[in-house]
């Protein structure tokens, strides 16, 4: 997840983001002539095995919820509606694009 608050942010989530943002912007053209399209996904917060130490957790899980616009963690199925989507080819001409699901978290 990209920070947007603290753009020197070095946490392990929010460099990985912004390498993937990067990495599409970066490798969009040399394909888009030929239907190849170069996006990243932005996940933020998700419910997974992962991440269930911290949310199974009610006083952890009510702290970054509480950060979060819509109120709630992400399912893991949500996000993979997501690259559901981009690899449907519904969105064909969008390219070079960091698709961030958030929950409205970076929107703050």
């Amino acid at each position: 997840m990209i920070d947007v608050r603290n753009p020197r942010s070095t946490t392990p989530s929010s460099w990985a983001a912004a390498r993937a943002a990067g990495s599409a912007r970066r490798t969009c053209a040399p394909g888009a002539a030929a239907g190849i399209r170069a996006n990243a996904i932005c996940p933020g917060m998700a419910y997974t095995p992962m991440m269930s130490w911290r949310l199974d957790q009610p006083e952890l899980r009510a702290e970054v919820e509480s950060r979060i616009p819509v109120g709630r963690v992400a399912s893991a199925e949500e996000i993979a509606d997501a690259v559901a989507l981009l690899a449907s080819g519904r969105l064909a001409y969008m390219t070079g694009h960091p698709l961030v699901i958030d929950g409205g978290m970076t929107a703050w």
